[in-house]
This record gives structure tokens, sequence and C-alpha cells, in this order.
């Protein structure tokens, strides 16, 4: 797999996947939203938060791997204060 154009094809395989996979976490998200606002919870949880970046520790692309996270978080607590 030394092609940059077959690279480059499995690059866009990949992105549609996690396009698709992050158009559910954010529909999830939105819906938790909603449920923390009738039940009276915080938007922000810090321990769910910092599990998850625990997570990412584990990967060996680890700063990039919390960069992304932290932005998804970051756009998930939008989607939930809406």
């Amino acid at each position: 797999m030394d092609d940059l154009t077959t690279m480059r094809k499995r690059i866009n395989a990949i992105d549609d996947t996690i396009m698709a996979l992050l158009e559910e976490r954010f529909d999830l998200a939105h819906r938790i939203g909603a449920y923390k606002v009738s039940n009276n919870l915080p938007i922000y949880d810090a321990d769910r938060e910092q599990s998850i970046f625990d997570k990412t520790a584990s990967f060996s692309h680890f700063p990039q791997m919390k960069e992304v996270y932290s932005t998804i978080m970051k756009e998930s607590k939008k989607l939930q204060r809406k």
C-alpha cells in the first residue's frame, strides 16, 4: 500500500466511517443534553471528560488524539446546550 492514490483512497474510506460515527455521536450528545436539561443536570461532567482523556493516553498518537477529543467534547457540549 505504498501508492499515494491507494493510501488516499484508504484515508477517504476511514474519513467516511469517522464522519458517520461523529454524526451518530453528536446526535446522542444532543439527546443527552435534552435529558440533562429536563433532569436539571449540569452539562459539564469533569469525571466523564477525564475518563475520555485517560483513554486517549493509550494510543501512540496520544497528543493528537487528545486534541481531537478535546474538540469533539467542546462541540458536544455546545449541542447539549441547544
